[in-house]
């Protein structure tokens, strides 16, 4: 069972600011807080910043998908 609500590739909004991007990674801390690292368009590949799960919603699934 994930328990993550959003997966790596999805392109989500931050409520609060409206900054938009992709999922590039995530963490869970034994708080039980889950936090993303989310990538906008136009950034370099190591320019995230860090948001809490509860403040950010859903845009696009997998807009960008993931090789294995």
């Amino acid at each position: 069972m994930d328990i993550f609500k959003f997966n790596l590739g999805d392109f989500v909004e931050d409520i609060i600011t409206g900054y938009k991007g992709i999922i590039v990674c995530r963490t869970q801390y034994l708080t039980g807080c889950r936090k993303y690292g989310i990538a906008s368009l136009g950034s370099k590949p190591d320019d995230w910043t860090w948001m809490d799960e509860i403040q950010i919603k859903l845009l696009e699934e997998k807009k960008i998908v993931l090789l294995n």
